[in-house]
């Protein structure tokens, strides 16, 4: 990969956890970074990759509380799992967390979450805005399984469900905890990812034949399915019914 180090802060020498952040044109993570900033748990590092047209950090943009190592590519597009992968093997803490530019974690989000892996020594999950499968904005673990377990690329929409997977069946249950270490994540995007519809649906049928697990495709049809048919009962009743209620009043207010 052509990630170089571009910029890079210390406190000091040994941290116990870091906390892995891919980003690509995302200015909310000056948000994350603020929030990290207020962490009440302070023995981390941040790990960053970027591969945005521009780097757009600068050091200033850092607060000086925090520790971090910023790579950055310039000339080739990586994966948000082929970044992970790449800040995985720089890791040298015994623990490492995983978030995302678009999330803001709580003052107590690595307070809460840093002893429950230290005791369980599994990927641990905490609370997070979208609690569905694997997903990589709220996740801690022993920094060894990352190195060991790489997410697979060949699967980049859901190489987070397909690491979900895969942990399972080598041995590390991933531990939910719904009320622990929460993290807010600000889905909304804007503008709806249609090109991803294509790629999606062809991994997650490659996911459930590679793990021989139906139950995946299932549950992703029964959750697809309820999500379709919500939506067009919404569309239904917009167009035959409050479109014409509240066409029917305004004439006869006139």
């Amino acid at each position: 990969m052509s990630f170089k180090l571009i910029l890079k802060r210390l406190a000091k020498s040994r941290f116990e956890v870091s906390v892995l952040i891919p980003i690509r044109e995302d200015k909310k993570i000056h948000k994350l970074l603020d929030k990290l900033s207020k962490q009440t748990y302070k023995n981390f590092i941040i790990l960053i990759a970027n591969d945005s047209k521009e780097p757009y950090l600068k050091d200033s943009d850092f607060p000086k509380n925090l520790s971090y190592a910023y790579y950055y590519a310039k000339e080739q597009k990586y994966s948000t799992f082929d970044k992970l992968n790449f800040l995985a093997d720089r890791v040298k803490t015994p623990f490492a967390a995983i978030t995302e530019s678009d999330c803001e974690p709580h003052e107590n989000w690595l307070y809460d979450l840093v002893p429950i892996v230290k005791k369980e020594k599994t990927v641990i999950k905490g609370c997070e805005a979208r609690p569905v499968g694997c997903c990589t904005a709220n996740l801690i673990f022993p920094s060894e399984i990352l190195k060991k377990i790489k997410f697979d690329t060949n699967v980049p929409i859901v190489a987070d469900y397909e690491w979900g997977m895969n942990l399972e069946k080598r041995g590390h249950p991933i531990r939910f905890y719904s009320d622990k270490g929460v993290v807010f994540h600000n889905l909304i995007t804007g503008k709806p990812r249609l090109n991803r519809i294509i790629p999606c649906a062809r991994d997650e049928v490659a996911i459930a034949f590679k793990y021989k697990d139906p139950r995946f495709l299932f549950n992703k049809i029964m959750r697809n399915g309820y999500n379709i048919l919500v939506s067009l009962s919404q569309m239904f009743l917009i167009i035959f019914y409050y479109v014409p209620y509240f066409f029917v009043k305004s004439l006869k207010e006139k």
